[in-house]
């Protein structure tokens, strides 16, 4: 999700696809890149870019993000991905950024999609990360994918949705299933975080009150899974964010 800083000419030197690329799920046709090449150059700009930002906070945690390089292995690593695989040309570059977070004494977190393709690769990772399983959907397979770095011994959280973008009025049913779901299996496979999401996609159509039930039911899930499905949901949100009694 680089595209806002590969969009400008100065930096296509750092693009994937510098003339753009065609997404994989819409078919649609970007004229940039959102993915850095995974490379020194790179790099380099990264800890430019960490030298100016992460000494302005105290916090020991740093998202690095990572999360869906459609183009990835397309354009210039395309080589490098068909001798080694494009999971593993990732999984290669991000243990090199873990580098430059722990630099600045940070623990790095990371989005899971791309080596939860090849659940082995989890393996390779420094066991300082933090892997952060995302899934919106009420059945996400979070079961299987949180056993899958149970098993490799790597830290991770598990990431639902408050399910109001992409909506106008939001998706409540989906959202209890979702939220619920990541709790119950974060907690039988000792996941040692709960982070709950809320995005814009596509325009950012829904206003802020429609992610208040998702905030609330998350914050239920995380603080006691088993009494969330009795909380009274209206009343919780008059209380939390309308400060009425």
């Amino acid at each position: 999700h680089f595209e806002r800083w590969l969009r400008y000419p100065e930096y296509h030197q750092y693009a994937e696809c510098p003339n753009g690329f065609t997404h994989p799920l819409s078919n649609t046709r970007s004229d940039t890149g959102s993915t850095l090449r995974p490379n020194q150059k790179s790099l380099d700009l990264l800890a430019e870019l960490y030298g100016e930002y992460l000494p302005l906070f105290d916090g020991k945690l740093f998202n690095i993000g990572g999360d869906e390089p459609w183009e990835l292995g397309l354009g210039w690593s395309k080589k490098k991905c068909a001798k080694k695989g494009t999971t593993q040309v990732y999984v290669d570059f991000l243990a090199r950024i873990n580098k430059l977070s722990n630099q600045y004494d940070r623990r790095t977190q990371f989005w899971s999609d791309i080596v939860l393709r090849q659940p082995r690769s989890l393996g390779q990772l420094p066991k300082d990360m933090i892997a952060l399983n995302w899934g919106y959907e009420g059945d996400h397979p979070f079961k299987r994918e949180c056993e899958h770095m149970a098993d490799q011994g790597l830290d991770f959280y598990v990431c639902p949705g408050t399910s109001s973008w992409n909506s106008l009025t939001g998706r409540i049913d989906n959202a209890r299933k979702n939220l619920a779901n990541a709790a119950r299996n974060g907690l039988n496979t000792g996941s040692c975080g709960y982070l709950v999401t809320d995005w814009g996609d596509n325009g950012h159509h829904q206003y802020l009150p429609i992610s208040y039930p998702g905030f609330i039911l998350a914050a239920c899930h995380s603080w006691n899974h088993k009494a969330a499905r009795r909380i009274d949901l209206a009343g919780a949100i008059n209380q939390v964010f309308l400060k009425e009694p």
